[in-house]
């Protein structure tokens, strides 16, 4: 993640990190919160395999 992400899980939104809460549009302009670098920006977390489809954008 660069700054910020909107999560959605079988095409519903379920989770906004760093972006401007919902019910706000979420366009290619639009701005993070704040800046994440370092660490922060290469953190992962593991998702177990299951039949789901998830996107982030």
């Amino acid at each position: 993640m660069d700054d910020g992400a909107v999560v959605y899980l079988n095409g519903h939104e379920i989770w906004r990190i760093n972006l401007p809460a919902a019910p706000s549009a979420i366009s290619f302009g639009t701005l993070a919160l704040s800046s994440v670098s370092g660490t922060a920006e290469n953190a992962w977390n593991e998702l177990d395999p299951a039949h789901n489809c998830i996107g982030c954008r």
